[in-house]
Parts: structure tokens; sequence; C-alpha cells
């Protein structure tokens, strides 16, 4: 079809390249929306608070719900702590920090060498991850 340039009150070139202007925004469109898709995957668990006031986590789809929160939710910094079986608690006397072991059942007052290392692995992945943000 013929579009007279009077009627539409448009430059004559810019008509002739409003296809390939049209094409190039639908396809970044289309790739900004695909992007989308990957960093916002949509979880089927959630998070929810108990009359209580602690955290719990429901799964939608198996209707489990956990007090541990699931991998899925976590931080890449959370996954990484979670998988050294040494755990920082807080003495509920004395308010001191210690540290236990999961897997030995084992309690100390001084940090494990372990639990430093990921905690050096954890501020490096961070620090990384602010650079970017930047």
């Amino acid at each position: 079809a013929v579009v007279s340039t009077q009627s539409t009150g448009m430059d004559p070139n810019m008509m002739m390249m409003m296809p390939q202007m049209m094409a190039m925004a639908q396809m970044a469109m289309s790739q900004n929306s695909a992007s989308n898709k990957k960093k916002k995957k949509a979880s089927l668990w959630t998070e929810h608070t108990s009359p209580d006031g602690r955290t719990y986590y429901y799964h939608s789809e198996t209707k489990q719900s956990s007090w541990s929160k699931p991998d899925e939710l976590k931080t890449p910094s959370e996954r990484l702590l979670s998988k050294c079986p040494w755990k920082e608690h807080k003495h509920a006397e004395t308010g001191k920090i210690y540290f236990y072991n999961s897997d030995t059942k084992e309690s100390t007052w001084s940090e494990p060498e372990e639990y430093t290392k990921i905690k050096e692995e954890i501020k490096k992945l961070e620090e990384k991850e602010a650079q970017a943000d930047t």
C-alpha cells in the first residue's frame, strides 16, 4: 500500500525506514523479555513469617514447609556458607560467639580454619559483586 506523505505529514525517507525501525524495536523487546525471564525465574518457594515471628519457607507445588532457607532462594554467599559444616552461634547466657560442626558434633570458641576460609571467599565474592554493580 502506498501512503501519501501529505496524509501522514512524515518525511518520505523516514517512512521508508519505519519497517526496519519497527523490526529492530521488536527484536530488542524480545531479547529484553528473554533476559528478564532468566533473571527473574520465579521460585516455587515463598518466604513467610509464623505467628511467633520466625521466618519459614513454603513450596507451592509440594505443599512442603521448611524453617531452613531453600538453596533456590539463597544468595551466592549464603550457598557458599551453607556448604561449610561449621556454623556460628551465640551462647544464650553469655552472648559469646562459638562455632559448632554439625558433622562431627564438635564445638569450639575459636573460629575454625575451614570457616575462616569460607568467610574470606564470601568477602571476595561480595567485593566482586559490588564492583560489577558499579
